[in-house]
């Protein structure tokens, strides 16, 4: 393939399913998130996080990448649609630092338009990145706009590859990408039987609010949690609580916490700003 560089050799087909499947877990840098997995995920697997827009897809992504750098790794977050100062200005708001671990060499970030170049060419990025950086986790953030590249089938397939790639260097890899509808199981871009451990995102509407839930869909050769949790965006980062569920049915966001209050009181204000 020619580049702007000069001319790249990527592998054409797929590097085989004979990777390595390690029995250490990785946090995903959210305590109660990890208890739902029973202690993290796999180290070297792929976690695919779906949700609509403004679900916290994003913010999760960097969680994962954050307790990476934290634990003295390296990690690598390619951005499809924010700048890396977007994406630092904007993880300030719910508590991460991200500036300090890009200072300390421990976290690069990438963002390119998907328009800018071919899906090819994508996957020749990504081998050079790893060469130069050699990070434990990977976060492809926004994997649906690949599509503005080429088709559906076309991302797909450079998609697969990408994780051929991730796997067989051992890598932890995390892909957000939007799902079809508020309430679907469905993401834009068909990878979820890629994926070792799928979270969705959803928003629920009640009483004049939009609140986030989450819910963990599968996780391969892990026993995990089948509770559906309310996700929060915190100052000091992702919180998971559990519903509330009364007569009314389930209870979220501020009609939790006044039913909460009313039956404990000082409870369910922790959560109030």
């Amino acid at each position: 393939m020619i580049i702007g560089v000069g001319i790249d050799v990527v592998p054409i087909t797929s590097v085989g399913l004979d990777h390595a499947a390690p029995d250490e877990r990785v946090s995903t840098g959210i305590d109660d998130l990890d208890e739902m997995l029973s202690g993290g995920v796999y180290r070297g697997s792929a976690v695919m996080i779906s949700g609509s827009s403004g679900t916290g897809k994003t913010s999760i992504g960097v969680a994962i990448a954050d307790a990476a750098c934290a634990r003295g790794e390296r990690a690598l977050f390619v951005s499809l649609e924010e700048s890396p100062a977007q994406l630092v200005r904007n993880m300030r708001s719910i508590g991460y630092d991200l500036q300090r671990w890009i200072d300390d060499g421990l976290l690069l970030i990438q963002a390119v338009p998907p328009t800018a170049f071919g899906l090819e060419e994508h996957l020749s990025k990504l081998h050079r990145w790893l060469d130069d950086t050699s990070p434990s986790i990977v976060v492809l953030d926004a994997i649906a706009s690949l599509v503005r590249s080429g088709g559906s089938s076309e991302a797909v397939s450079v998609i697969s590859r990408d994780l051929d790639l991730l796997k067989s260097r051992g890598i932890t890899t995390v892909l957000t990408t939007l799902s079809r509808g508020p309430a679907s199981e469905s993401s834009e871009i068909e990878i979820s039987s890629l994926a070792d451990t799928w979270l969705l995102l959803r928003n629920m509407e009640d009483d004049g609010e939009r609140n986030r839930l989450m819910f963990v869909i599968k996780s391969r050769g892990t026993a995990h949690s089948n509770q559906v949790r309310e996700f929060l965006l915190t100052g000091d980062g992702p919180q998971l609580v559990d519903v509330y569920v009364t007569d009314e049915g389930v209870l979220t966001g501020s009609a939790r916490r006044q039913h909460m209050s009313r039956e404990i009181p000082g409870q369910g204000q922790e959560d109030a700003s």
